[in-house]
């Protein structure tokens, strides 16, 4: 209780200076000398000390009413205060993929760390795959990550963008034959050019990025059968090598892989038969874990940034 309200209370519970002294651990000579100072503070008697047990005046007992109220308020007041440090000292971790952080940062979090300077906010970077696996684990709250799948019973998922995913390769290789063919709108191969393509030079990631999965699958999916696989674990290598004069690479592109390309035109984009995939930029926390309040406001925060801001 705050400051020396609570020597009255005492007093007044116990109706004896000594008892509470005792209680209160001070001397009873300075609670006497406190309760003299308040009635000379307040020009009445609040203590009839005549009687024993002593009674409380009428003006005692409004004052015994006033700091029952005013220590009720502090202690609220104290602990919520508390409650508000403690929300915002709360540090929350986010799982980002490395080559998606400076997106998701800049246009995302960052503006959630503006608004909560005093939220400690800690970043694990790593793969789509190995973030969800953080995620799993317990080691983040929250992780974004790319993934085929709208649901998943284990996580909360919020979508935040689908991307059709297409093959590409140099527009002058023997596949493109010079002919043009757009991440929006690519051109449709059939027949013969799928004889051509198996003999190209196909660009993959490492098994420890989520496209590499995405793409054996197409793959495999369409009957291609690739006979020349480089794994390249950098997607700024596997698009120079697709920009190199004549390239005979192919390999399959994601969004945030070209969106700083400045020789886009130099690239031919294609699917199969007209089977382009499609994967999603997600939101995830797990189903079985309540967020912290700092977590739900980010979350909440996140889904609202997200509809104003293009990916």
């Amino acid at each position: 209780m705050a400051d020396r309200k609570a020597y009255f209370i005492t007093i007044a519970e116990t109706r004896n200076i000594t008892v509470a002294a005792q209680l209160l651990r001070v001397s009873q000579p300075s609670l006497s000398q406190y309760i003299n100072r308040l009635e000379k503070k307040f020009g009445v008697k609040l203590l009839e000390r005549n009687y024993t047990p002593l009674r409380l005046t009428k003006a005692g007992e409004i004052y015994l009413e006033y700091v029952k109220e005013s220590v009720d308020v502090e202690n609220r007041f104290e602990a919520r205060l508390e409650e508000y440090k403690l929300q915002q000292n709360q540090a929350l971790s986010v799982g980002i993929p490395t080559q998606l952080t400076p997106m998701i940062f800049g246009k995302l979090v960052q503006n959630f760390a503006y608004n909560h300077p005093d939220v400690k906010i800690i970043i694990k970077e790593g793969t789509s795959l190995s973030v969800l696996e953080l995620l799993a684990m317990g080691e983040v709250d929250i992780a974004f990550f790319h993934t085929m799948d709208r649901h998943d019973p284990r996580f909360n998922r919020y979508i935040l963008q689908k991307e059709t995913l297409s093959l590409a390769c140099n527009r002058d290789s023997v596949l493109a034959h010079g002919r043009t063919g757009t991440a929006e709108f690519p051109l449709v191969l059939r027949g013969t050019d799928l004889l051509q393509i198996e003999k190209m030079r196909f660009l993959t990631l490492s098994k420890n990025y989520y496209l590499y999965h995405v793409m054996a699958d197409y793959l495999q999916g369409n009957g291609i059968s690739p006979k020349k696989i480089i794994e390249i674990p950098n997607s700024n290598a596997i698009v120079s090598y697709l920009l190199s004069p004549k390239s005979d690479g192919v390999s399959m592109l994601a969004q945030f892989m070209t969106e700083d390309l400045t020789k886009l035109d130099e690239l031919t984009f294609f699917n199969i038969d007209g089977d382009s995939p499609a994967w999603y930029l997600t939101m995830n926390c797990m189903n079985d874990t309540p967020l912290t309040k700092i977590g739900r406001q980010f979350w909440t925060e996140i889904q609202e940034k997200a509809k104003t801001v293009v990916l």
